[in-house]
């Protein structure tokens, strides 16, 4: 979907940044503008703006540069469709743990268990195929979070990790090849919302899909084989503390 990409301008009074007004639409009056909530003139008359956002976190602030074109249009300036790019950046080879500080490991063709949490010495792990990971980071062009994608090599090949529905429920399973560079839409089944797992922890996170809300990656144990999965559990966890979903990652 596209945003709106012009807006006309003509006798628009902005407030100053030191007024905290709100600012005001043509033909009015005092009627507030109902999509800007706050605005700044700069000295090369162009403006910056903050736009509301009910799904964004509220840690980030979306802000959009415009510049006022000759007539008096306001033009928002690199505004795109509703997608998510690869930027290029990556956080190599790291060890994904859960809260007993077993180590993830992918296993891209078992149709059961795709990925496991294992035991593992630090010696064997220079063995174990499927035990590295590669975490991506993406650029959402409608901010909400910050999106990351997992990938692995395994048996030699490429394999990158994505969520699929199993009923009523999503499950995790991985796809041979490398990630694509953009993904068009709000939604994704390989991208995930990177959250610390509690205020201003930079040790532990959560990993939210965006495909559903509320499905996060987490560990589930087998009470009969003791097999740890990963799997992807529907939970309040922004909400309320699930420790199941805690995720911790290194590079060993």
């Amino acid at each position: 979907m596209l945003r709106p990409a012009l807006i006309f301008a003509r006798n628009l009074h902005l407030q100053s940044q030191r007024s905290h007004r709100p600012c005001k639409a043509p033909g009015h009056g005092a009627k507030e503008h109902p999509t800007l909530d706050h605005a700044r003139v700069t000295q090369s008359n162009a403006l910056f703006i903050s736009l509301p956002s009910t799904k964004m976190d509220p840690s980030f602030i979306c802000m959009f540069p415009l510049q006022f074109e000759a007539g008096g249009t306001l033009l928002f300036i690199g505004l795109e469709s509703d997608n998510f790019q690869n930027t290029g950046n990556c956080e190599e080879a790291q060890i994904l743990r859960n809260i007993e500080d077993r180590v993830l490991v992918a296993l891209p063709t078992d149709q059961t268990d795709a990925a496991t949490f294992e035991s593992i010495t630090i010696h064997a792990m220079e063995k174990v195929s499927g035990i590295r990971f590669n975490i991506h980071t993406y650029k959402d062009t409608n901010p909400r979070g910050f999106p990351v994608a997992f990938s692995t090599q395994w048996n030699n090949t490429t394999y990158y990790m994505h969520v699929e529905r199993q009923g009523d429920n999503m499950r995790v399973a991985f796809k041979k090849g490398n990630l694509p560079n953009d993904i068009r839409g709000t939604t994704s089944d390989i991208l995930f919302f990177k959250i610390p797992f509690s205020k201003g922890s930079r040790r532990y996170f959560m990993f939210e899909s965006t495909l559903e809300p509320d499905y996060f990656l987490a560990f589930e144990k087998d009470t009969v084989t003791n097999i740890r999965r990963l799997i992807v559990k529907k939970t309040k966890a922004r909400e309320k503390v699930d420790e199941f979903t805690k995720i911790y990652y290194a590079a060993s």
